[in-house]
């Protein structure tokens, strides 16, 4: 999952403190993964339609965020 940091997504199902899900392009036949992810930021609501990006994983979750600027290096807490 740490190769993941980094890349853009599609919210396709909403996010809250609960979780949501998110489409990333991908090489398999199907061009695209979707992937069931929880916001950076637990307070945050991202809906339907926005572009994210996958900023760290946290707590074996993979955490996301529409601000490209905090996404963590590997191995950065």
């Amino acid at each position: 999952t740490q190769n993941l940091i980094g890349r853009e997504g599609e919210v396709i199902l909403p996010i809250d403190e609960r979780g949501g899900v998110i489409r990333i392009n991908s090489t398999t036949p199907m061009k695209y993964e979707k992937l069931h992810v929880m916001p950076y930021d637990d307070a945050s609501y991202l809906e339907r339609g926005m572009k994210v990006y996958i900023v760290a994983v946290k707590d074996n979750k993979v955490r996301v965020s529409p601000n490209k600027i905090i996404i963590k290096k590997r191995g950065e807490k």
